[in-house]
């Protein structure tokens, strides 16, 4: 009896190095379908697929038309005609159940019974090198919800030293009934239908296509090793690693008995990490505009740093895309198991930095940045393109030149560089005890506006510097928040018992509008937007009206009674524009355009989780995003521009775990 269709073999090219494979074709008619139904007393049926020669797994869908038949379906060397040319069996047997060829007989770990009209799909996990394979059966066409049938089972007796395989061979052995087989496919790789895969010593490079990435890579992965010590390592490349030189990024179980990571020209870490057996857990942040990346060792509660943005290896310094994630065991013996592995490119992302950077958006989306110690310039990728050694907080003027303002124990400095990031003078004052730079602006004069919070006293203190270096006035206020505008205005936030006040001033400590709201709310966050209205938002500690009803903190649900983020715009006279509850547990800050206002917020339930909401003018939400590098965190200072968003956040690897802090650029 001639097959009713062709399976299609899918072959992964880049591993198998041949290409997709052809379609054969075993109907009259010539037309190829997905299935094949073979009857009983019907000869063999064969589908060739690229020979294999060590690790691959193979898949099918089978729908057995009769309970307690007898349809075995193989992989073989070449075509089969007997079973005994079969090297991996899974048949469904006469007693109404799956089993598995081990060795010489027959057998399965559990007992998995099989019924007329149902689809199972089966799974082959075959290494042919050590004459071994793992089968798995999902209920269901296309379903991947595995019980591991067989484990590690050997090959067939007779095929004990086979070298190659290149057919599925499939017959039904019973006097009656039929089996349906749709959608075979062979693929070389070393991943298991556990969701795992392993690699060998001294059975080379492993790869995984994993999805592409061209700005920034995120992997998670869990690993083990076999025995310790070992020499093994798990990196990414741009194509299937055929050296340690094809991979930038290298985490190793060394010799030594410790984790290392490869930081450009040879391996170290942060911190001296002995590692066992057990399993071990890790997060790799890779930026492919810097060409550097971290690790951090994932222990709940407790997670670490191995490595803070090491350069990739010497020989992939300008690589610029990422798309496998390669194993290998070299030299010494023993094997390295990953489990849970996920890779993703964090949607709209343009590019991220490790720390907390003070930021500043410039045209056509570039942008400074400040880590504290050092000043860069970034073009609209992320890359470098002026470098000063001096940060702190940053402003620039109309001209482009930069100021750099930071505070020393109680002396501010204030530098300025011109466009060319050359020096031109550098001023100090002194500053109350405690202060810290919480906001910088300049006007059309190029004078420099500096405020400062000393939160231990609950005080404001704004200076200001003439474009030539010269001081021109201090002021101080009560307060627990300030914002300083392009025009050298001022707004001063705080709490004054069970009133929050609010008050603008003009450049020469003159004040404009103030206004007093009855209640009791924190301001985390206030700033200006380009015609002169103040945005301002924190935490609710009680209900308070603003001027357009009153607001309240938004009930989530038993375990946490309300979430009392806000956040608040009066226009330039100070009168109300918006007022509203976020629905998160607090506003962190806030920055806008003409068009646009983003609000940065964490969501507390009972772990926390990092968001901005994007509003357009009127207080409507018209976008928003979470942790692009991970659900877990909170949110932190926020910079906008027309098209693109810098986001400071702190990433929790582990959602009960220590923070660590980044920022993304952000395409809207």
């Amino acid at each position: 009896m001639k097959s009713l269709a062709v399976l299609a073999i899918a072959c992964a090219a880049l591993a198998l190095g041949c290409g997709m494979a052809d379609e054969l074709d075993g109907t009259a008619s010539g037309e190829a379908t997905a299935c094949v139904v073979l009857g009983a007393g019907a000869p063999w049926w064969n589908q060739t697929f690229p020979e294999q020669t060590t690790m691959f797994h193979a898949e099918l869908d089978a729908t057995p038309a009769a309970a307690n038949s007898d349809a075995v379906i193989g992989l073989s060397d070449g075509a089969a005609s007997a079973f005994a040319k079969l090297a991996a069996i899974v048949r469904f047997n006469a007693a109404g159940t799956i089993d598995v060829r081990a060795g010489s007989g027959y057998r399965a770990d559990v007992a998995i019974p099989y019924y007329a009209g149902t689809t199972y799909h089966v799974r082959l996990d075959v290494d042919v090198r050590t004459h071994r394979y793992s089968v798995w059966i999902a209920v269901g066409a296309g379903s991947r919800f595995y019980t591991r049938l067989a484990n590690n089972y050997a090959f067939r007796t007779e095929q004990a030293a086979v070298t190659r395989l290149s057919n599925v061979g499939a017959k039904v052995d019973s006097a009656s009934g039929s089996i349906t087989l749709c959608d075979v496919s062979v693929v070389a790789d070393v991943t298991t239908g556990d969701g795992c895969a392993t690699v060998a010593a001294s059975t080379g490079f492993a790869p995984i296509q994993i999805p592409d990435a061209t700005r920034v890579q995120v992997l998670d992965v869990s690993a083990r090793a076999s025995t310790t010590p070992i020499d093994a390592v798990i990196g990414m490349s741009a194509a299937p690693a055929r050296g340690f030189s094809d991979l930038a990024t290298a985490v190793r179980f060394a010799p030594s008995g410790a984790l290392d990571v490869r930081d450009g020209d040879g391996y170290r870490a942060d911190y001296a990490q002995p590692y066992g057996t057990g399993e071990w857990r890790f997060r790799v942040l890779a930026d492919l505009i810097s060409h550097t990346y971290s690790v951090f060792q994932v222990v709940p509660g407790d997670s670490q740093e191995l490595a803070h943005q090491y350069r990739f290896r010497t020989q992939q310094a300008t690589v610029g895309h990422l798309g496998y994630l390669d194993l290998v065991v070299d030299a010494t013996p023993g094997t390295l198991q990953i489990c849970n592995f996920r890779a993703f490119q964090p949607t709209g992302v343009a590019y991220t930095r490790e720390g907390d950077p003070w930021v500043v958006p410039l045209a056509g989306g570039a942008a400074l940045a400040s880590d504290g110690a050092t000043t860069t310039r970034l073009d609209a990728s992320g890359r470098v393109s002026a470098s000063y050694p001096r940060g702190g907080a940053l402003a620039v003027d109309v001209l482009g030149d930069v100021f750099i303002a930071a505070v020393d124990g109680n002396t501010l400095a204030i530098e300025k560089l011109d466009p060319a990031f050359v020096s031109r003078w550098r001023t100090t004052q002194t500053v109350l005890a405690g202060a810290r730079v919480v906001a910088m602006a300049t006007d059309p004069a190029g004078t420099v506006h500096v405020g400062l919070v000393t939160p231990q006293d609950g005080s404001v203190q704004i200076v200001r510097i003439n474009a030539g270096g010269t001081f021109l006035s201090a002021m101080y206020a009560s307060g627990n928040a300030v914002a300083l505008d392009t025009d050298g205005r001022s707004a001063i936030a705080w709490q004054d018992g069970d009133t929050l006040r609010i008050s603008t001033w003009d450049a020469n400590g003159a004040p404009i509008w103030q206004r007093a709201f009855a209640g009791q709310a924190s301001v985390g966050a206030i700033t200006f937007d380009p015609g002169h209205g103040v945005l301002f938002g924190g935490f609710l500690w009680g209900p308070i009206d603003f001027g357009g009803g009153t607001i309240r903190g938004v009930p989530q649900g038993s375990e946490n009674p309300t979430q009392d983020g806000y956040w608040v715009k009066l226009g330039s006279d100070g009168g109300h524009v918006v007022s509203m509850a976020t629905g998160y547990d607090t506003t962190h800050a806030i920055a806008a355009t003409a068009s646009r206002i983003v609000v940065s917020s964490t969501w507390r339930t009972q772990l926390f989780y990092p968001r901005y909401t994007i509003y357009d003018a009127t207080g409507t939400i018209v976008g928003g995003g979470d942790g692009p590098l991970g659900e877990h965190g909170h949110g932190g200072r926020v910079a906008l521009a027309d098209g693109r968003l810098w986001w400071n956040f702190r990433m929790m690897i582990h959602p009960v775990d220590r923070e660590f802090s980044y920022m993304a650029a952000i395409d809207l």
